[in-house]
């Protein structure tokens, strides 16, 4: 019995492999697909999808020459039309010879759930994935990307997941303005630039990390307005000055993580209308002109430096606990 049991188990498992196998997804044919020949005709540009399948894997190589660009056709920005715009696709495979998501390329397909992204992208363009409602999550982190456009994952409603490349340098305007679901997001190392309320609107958001070489400094307006959800921003040891008005005008109450390493802060940073508790790791820094807005609370450590001489402290409540950041 226990033999019979063994081969019946060996056989179902042969079974479930050539199933895997003969299940495998292959490329869409090219005929699916309009597309043109680069300037120099040395690569290919996507300009339409014309297929009717809703599960696609854009081929990555079409006239013996690689595919590179999901690509947008029309005279100007308001006119432009991308390729799989407002089409019924459900997922999405674009291929590791992708270097460019054009602009509207993805907008307004309600339907898309699953993208898997290029690993050699480099930009995706303004409104690529503009209310794409169904999208639930976007791993950009295997990526080469160094540029997300403006209105890029705007209104992306169920979008609950990102994950950025260290490469990335420019998050532009309202990039990720209203998706509603996204609970986390961490800002990594190599940004250099944010557009005014990159992830404004992003409701459900609750926990910021700030990596030690985001250039949140200079910021004049905030990227993080209206996230009513937001409790705890945590800056990375490594950032030494905190200016800036990215955080400007939250409403809710918030813990701040604020590593030993910074040793100064700009007050407006964290102009607050809720409750605000600033967990101080090392020792006190200097703040700049002007004074924190809100119910503030000041958390230290008393083994650290500077803190009995410190005076501006003394305008907020206070809270003294050894190892403040746990």
């Amino acid at each position: 019995m226990k033999k019979i049991i063994a081969i019946i188990f060996m056989i179902s498992l042969f079974v479930l492999i050539l199933c895997g196998c003969s299940a495998e997804v292959k490329e869409n044919p090219v005929t699916d697909f309009e597309y043109q020949k680069s300037e120099n005709s040395d690569y290919i540009l996507i300009t339409k999808y014309i297929g009717t399948s809703e599960n696609v894997v854009i081929p990555a190589e079409i006239d013996g020459l690689p595919v590179k660009n999901i690509y947008s056709i029309g005279e100007n920005a308001t006119e432009m039309i991308g390729a799989f715009q407002n089409s019924n696709i459900k997922s999405v495979v674009i291929p590791d010879s992708v270097t460019s998501v054009g602009s509207n390329a993805f907008m307004d397909c309600s339907s898309l759930t699953k993208v898997k992204i290029s690993k050699n992208l480099k930009s995706i363009g303004y409104h690529s994935f503009e209310n794409c409602v169904s999208l639930k999550e976007i791993d950009l982190s295997e990526t080469v990307l160094t540029h997300i456009g403006d209105f890029a994952f705007m209104g992306c409603t169920s979008l609950r997941e990102v994950k950025l490349p260290t490469t990335l340098e420019y998050i532009y305007e309202r990039a990720f303005y209203g998706c509603t679901s996204l609970k986390e997001i961490r800002l990594t190392e190599s940004l250099k630039i944010f557009g005014p309320g990159a992830f404004a609107d992003c409701t459900s958001l609750e926990t910021v990390t700030v990596s030690n070489a985001d250039r949140l400094n200079g910021l004049s307006q905030p990227i993080f307005s209206n996230v009513p959800s937001l409790s705890k921003i945590i800056f990375e040891e490594g950032y030494t000055e905190i200016d800036g008005y990215a955080f400007f005008a939250t409403t809710s109450d918030i813990e701040v993580i604020i590593p030993a390493s910074v040793k100064t802060i700009e007050p407006n940073v964290f102009f607050n209308y809720g409750s605000i508790k600033f967990i101080f790791k090392g020792d006190c820094p200097d703040i700049g002109n002007g004074e924190f807005h809100g119910n503030v609370t000041v958390c230290y450590d008393p083994d650290t430096k500077g803190w009995d001489e410190c005076t501006w402290k003394n305008d907020y409540k206070i809270e003294t606990a050894k190892n403040s950041a746990k």
